[in-house]
């Protein structure tokens, strides 16, 4: 039995042991929905390593959150309850992007900071990853427990603009953790609906209006007959309006000013966003386990790699400018500058790994094969076995994740001779798919295409 073949069987017995899709529940202590544990399977030729992803922008202001992170806007375009969507635009008091423009965040703790720096930072911790690091991420990965705790329904709307929303909770790392499950419209009970993952990009949170705001941007509005699931990550809030009236529902763990906010960045994301899947697959009746989509932009098309690296149920991938590779050139380029001449960093995927791992190492707070593993799990150009059917759009002039990038990407996945994976770039485009002139229209076209899978 194939590597892929096993993973896939263990998500069937586990799908079937907790009954996915068969009951709504108010509140569980635990939901046996073992899908998403391992971080092995094969989806095609053999490759290495963990997952990177991009940091979104976006702002967010009163209740509205952006999307897809993308350039902070001064209006902004807002959904139902003051979202703006895949646009990124702000509302009143909107607040910078992930981890600010590399500066707040990052570009702070030069060499001096913690402790001294050698050689060894960039020429060793950025070497490209071994068999055996490659594989021992996929251990470590196979050995968490998705198991769901805790969960609970904490507002059933029957009509968030037309569509029946629930907003639930459930207990991940401790922490207890928030989304959102949009429903199809209409909704008849008893048919079959695709389900599609929908990542925020940017550290503001998520908003109920986003998934509203999708129908707008969907060909023949094609996602209205969607389950939309919708995860916060740890130590953000969740907005919605319920009965008219707006509402804040924060999830517990470390937020942006704790000190370790960035360890769990992109790596525990994965974990609540697959936790969430699961919840809402043995809870939900009619989410149909073969058609799951995921989308997302900036930090959620990070994100969105690295979710379907490790949970083989997802057939396809709709992304805009995600980070791919914590180990490129141009990072290591970018931080021995930092470390050595105190330049700023540039971008939010240097940040993410410098935040993440090579900061930590410097200032002794990890070792050197926990910040290998730490780089090797947010890039997830070294599993592109693992990766299902993808879809890309990325600008020439992004400046908070570079266009080089996505373009290794495209380069690993045509070197491998992968046939299923669509890249489309834009000359002068930016962090933001208005900026990508026509991205919105192919990716309306290729979400639509998850009804067909």
């Amino acid at each position: 039995m194939s590597y892929r073949m096993q993973r896939n069987a263990i998500f069937l017995v586990c799908l079937m042991a907790v009954g996915c899709g068969s009951r709504d529940t108010e509140t569980t202590d635990a939901i046996g929905g073992d899908a998403g544990a391992s971080g092995a399977a094969g989806r095609g030729v053999e490759a290495g390593a963990s997952g990177a992803a991009g940091m979104g922008g976006g702002a967010a202001g009163a209740g509205g959150q952006a999307g897809f992170g993308g350039e902070a806007g001064t209006g902004g375009e807002a959904g139902a309850s003051g979202a703006a969507g895949m646009g990124g635009g702000a509302g009143a008091g909107g607040q910078a992007g992930f981890g600010g423009e590399a500066g707040s965040a990052g570009a702070a703790g030069s060499a001096g900071s913690g402790g001294s720096a050698d050689a060894s930072i960039w020429i060793d911790l950025f070497a490209e990853p071994t068999a055996d690091e490659i594989a021992a991420v996929r251990y470590e990965w196979a050995a968490r427990d998705m198991t769901v705790q805790g969960w609970q329904v904490e507002a059933d709307i029957p009509n968030a603009a037309g569509y029946r929303a629930k907003i639930v909770s459930h207990v991940v790392d401790g922490y207890r953790h928030n989304g959102y499950i949009r429903y199809p419209r209409p909704y008849v009970p008893g048919n079959s609906y695709p389900v599609l993952v929908f990542n925020h990009g940017g550290n503001s949170g998520h908003n109920l209006g986003a998934a509203l705001f999708l129908e707008r941007d969907s060909a023949n509005g094609c996602t209205s007959g969607y389950f939309i699931i919708g995860p916060t990550f740890r130590g953000e809030a969740l907005d919605y309006m319920d009965g008219g009236q707006p509402v804040q529902l924060q999830a517990e763990g470390p937020g942006v000013d704790d000190d370790n906010y960035w360890w769990s960045v992109f790596d525990g994301d994965v974990d609540d966003t697959i936790h969430l899947l699961n919840g809402a697959l043995a809870t939900t009746p009619d989410m149909d386990v073969n058609r799951i989509g995921v989308h997302g932009g900036s930090r959620g098309a990070g994100v969105s790699y690295l979710v379907a690296v490790r949970d083989p149920r997802v057939k396809m991938l709709g992304l805009y400018y995600g980070a791919t590779n914590a180990i490129a050139p141009e990072i290591k380029e970018n931080i021995r500058a930092h470390v050595e001449e105190n330049l700023a960093l540039a971008g939010r995927d240097v940040n993410l790994a410098w935040s993440a791992a090579v900061e930590p190492y410097i200032q002794g707070t990890l070792s050197f094969a926990e910040a290998r593993s730490a780089l090797i799990r947010r890039s997830p150009l070294y599993f592109i076995d693992q990766l299902p059917a993808v879809q890309v759009h990325h600008g020439t002039q992004d400046t908070s994740v570079s266009v080089e990038q996505s373009r290794d990407m495209k380069n690993a996945m045509d070197a491998a001779g992968r046939t299923d994976f669509e890249y489309y770039e834009y000359d002068g485009g930016g962090h933001s798919p208005n900026s990508l002139n026509g991205a919105e229209a192919l990716m309306e076209q290729y979400l639509c295409s998850l009804k067909d899978v």
